[in-house]
């Protein structure tokens, strides 16, 4: 059973760290300028969240860097554009 939450601790630890790398990058922290949010706001959000919310968040930052590494310019505006609406979101809950 420990075993079993250290491996549950460990995939959510880097699933934030995923958020956190995209939400650090110079295009996000651009779009969040320009959308009125405050970015360290949401690096914190990311804190609280789990479960669910947490893996599909993952899952919108992992795409946002592998359309980084193939160059896909107009693919990373739509995926942080959307991982900055659900983080908008988190923020609004979280407060």
């Amino acid at each position: 059973m420990s075993e079993a939450l250290a491996g549950k601790y460990a995939t959510e630890r880097s699933q934030r760290e995923l958020v956190r790398e995209v939400l650090d990058r110079a295009e996000t922290r651009s779009m969040a300028s320009r959308m009125g949010l405050d970015i360290e706001q949401a690096q914190s959000a990311v804190a609280t969240l789990g479960g669910q919310e947490l893996e599909r968040l993952a899952q919108q930052a992992g795409a946002v860097q592998s359309a980084a590494l193939a160059g896909g310019a107009n693919t990373i505006v739509i995926s942080v554009s959307t991982l900055l609406r659900l983080l908008i979101i988190v923020i609004l809950l979280a407060s």
